[in-house]
């Protein structure tokens, strides 16, 4: 007879998003225009964690190098992110973002 406990696991999903409203970073006053998400689950924790990579848009508009920002559990997420989080969670996994 073989007995299975999880214990710990990661799982990580890459994203490329299109039409998600830009991004104020975080602690800056940089803007981001999100063009990819990496999505990091934990297990048990439930923490969830957040890469998203795209171009920084300055204040006229215009796009210049990209950048990424990490979002953390406790972090201010925008609707659009945390029902991205949600949609791509695996199946019975916990939710903590």
């Amino acid at each position: 007879m073989i007995h299975s406990t999880r214990t710990r696991e990661t799982r990580t999903i890459a994203l490329t998003i299109t039409g998600a409203p830009d991004l104020l970073i975080p602690g800056t006053d940089l803007t981001i225009a999100p063009a990819s998400v990496e999505l990091t689950y934990r297990w048990p924790s439930g923490a969830t964690s957040v890469e998203i990579r795209g171009p920084r848009r300055t204040k006229t508009g215009r796009t210049t190098s990209g950048t990424k920002v990490h979002m953390l559990p406790g972090d201010p997420w925008p609707a659009w992110l945390v029902e991205l989080v949600d949609e791509y969670r695996p199946d019975n996994w916990p939710t903590n973002h």
